[in-house]
């Protein structure tokens, strides 16, 4: 391998790097965002909210979307990062990323900046592989 194709697949591996940890840390925001909506939830109920109301609905469709946004994300970018499949990976946070973009935007944020240097790093590595192979 040339020294270009190793400080390319060098910046390919620490941009996946960056990328999980890019994600790993929206994960972790997003859960204290649905930690935010459920606890605004209960204070709002305990002063006299009903029960089924609009704004009752909304924060709990909020502290839902938060929580299972992270949880998903988490999983899956788990899942396809050990087996070093970083597209899927980073397609996954993307998916995640817009839906969390509503009620968590910062972790919604940080996890669309993660999905996209893990789908970058991916395709600086299939174009390496590529170049290689010719």
């Amino acid at each position: 391998m040339s020294s270009e194709t190793q400080s390319w697949l060098q910046v390919a591996t620490t941009m996946a790097r960056l990328g999980e940890l890019s994600i790993r840390i929206g994960v972790l925001i997003g859960i204290v965002y649905g930690n935010f909506w459920a606890l605004k939830l209960f204070t709002e109920y305990l002063h006299g909210l009903p029960f089924l109301s609009k704004q009752f609905l909304e924060l709990s469709l909020f502290s839902i979307i938060s929580f299972a946004g992270a949880a998903l994300c988490s999983v899956l970018n788990e899942h396809y990062s050990n087996e070093g499949n970083y597209k899927m990976a980073g397609l996954f946070a993307l998916i995640t990323a817009s839906i969390l973009l509503i009620p968590a935007p910062v972790a919604g944020l940080l996890m669309l900046l993660g999905g996209i240097a893990l789908y970058i790093s991916a395709e600086i590595k299939n174009v390496l592989k590529m170049r290689v192979q010719s």
